[in-house]
């Protein structure tokens, strides 16, 4: 089995302009990674070159064994979920944002809440009246239920107290899913489990 991504001296950018790279990175189907570095490295624009937000202008970028073009990309997208520490959303119910953002016919129970620590009462909450903290565990629900192969998680616990943090910590150390994580909680780094990859300022 070819690794789910290989990065061989990546550039991604705009036009000539280099953003993030050159970066060799190769990810494993399941592997669990923290991108480690300060910030302005490009942890974060890496994230959105290997969803194709980003063009590759330099370098090689494979995707299970194979170089990516938008068929790739587009397939790729298909099995990842992309979690910010943001959750850019309007003000309506959380029960309609997420029938939504969700595939056709996902039922929502009450323990796929519980796990990131939330009562099925938020369903009937506005969006608008979340903490920071709430929007950001609603979207790790969002991403577990599409059930993905891929988990990009950028800054996803900033918002999080420590016992909350070490919760998340613990769930996406567990699943079976590759994870790359961009973080600057000392948390993450405390998990054996993720491979650290040291991300440089170009």
């Amino acid at each position: 089995m070819p690794p789910m991504i290989q990065l061989r001296e990546a550039v991604f950018g705009l036009e000539d302009q280099a953003i993030t790279g050159p970066i060799n990175l190769t990810v494993e189907p399941g592997e669990k990674i923290l991108l480690d570095g300060p910030s302005g490295a490009g942890k974060t624009s890496l994230l959105r070159g290997i969803l194709g937000f980003l063009p590759l202008i330099g370098g090689a970028y494979l995707y299970e064994g194979v170089a990516t073009n938008k068929h790739t990309i587009w397939a790729l997208r298909q099995v990842t979920s992309y979690i910010t520490q943001e959750l850019a959303v309007g003000s309506g119910p959380v029960h309609a944002w997420l029938r939504e953002c969700l595939p056709a016919h996902t039922d929502i129970h009450e323990a796929d809440l519980a796990k990131f620590h939330l009562s099925a009462s938020i369903l009937e909450n506005s969006l608008a009246d979340l903490s920071r903290g709430e929007r950001q565990r609603l979207a790790m629900v969002a991403g577990r239920l599409r059930n993905p192969k891929l988990y990009l998680l950028d800054e996803v616990t900033s918002a999080l107290n420590a016992e909350l943090r070490r919760g998340v910590i613990r769930h996406f150390s567990e699943v079976e899913a590759t994870v790359i994580v961009v973080s600057h909680d000392d948390d993450w780094r405390r998990e054996s489990v993720f491979r650290q990859h040291k991300i440089s300022v170009s």
